[in-house]
């Protein structure tokens, strides 16, 4: 199927994402082992603005693919399965409600070529849509905006 000029450019900004992804790794320093529900696990510091702006250009690209349009908004990211001090300590943690709150959304699971290294689904929300990405059966964020009202002019 030929691509429109549009769809080149989001497929390529994602593309460009993904290869500095790779490079996002090389931002974690050294790290610490741990023990977490019985499994040995590594705590490091992470750059989440770095990360976010890998995860923002991911959610465009998909959000083109998904709605036919690119979108104008700007997205939220959540990067769900990072953990804080106060979560390995036990304590509580301000981001639980809203852990809490993203595991009550219906989640449509979209078809992906490769699940095993990259799925997603989506949950319209009133006003708004939330993407969840998965890497690799690990590695779990949400991106979340609002949808562009369509009777509006922008």
């Amino acid at each position: 199927m030929a691509q429109t000029p549009r769809q080149n450019k989001h497929l390529k900004s994602a593309k460009d994402r993904l290869i500095e992804a790779r490079r996002c790794y090389q931002t974690i320093g050294d790290f610490e082992t741990t023990v977490i529900n019985g499994e040995e696990t590594g705590v490091f510091k992470f750059d989440l603005e770095r990360v976010k702006s890998v995860m923002e250009p991911i959610a465009n690209a998909i959000y083109f693919k998904d709605y036919g349009e690119g979108y104008v908004g700007k997205w939220n990211v959540f990067i769900t399965s990072l953990m804080s001090r106060e979560d390995l300590a036990g304590q509580p943690n301000q981001w639980q409600p809203f852990r809490d709150l993203l595991g009550t959304l219906q989640f449509v699971a979209k078809p992906v070529p490769q699940p095993a290294i990259f799925r997603y689904a989506v949950c319209e929300i009133p006003g708004g849509v939330v993407f969840e990405f998965v890497f690799y059966d690990a590695f779990t964020s949400h991106c979340f905006g609002p949808r562009p009202d369509k009777t509006t002019t922008v």
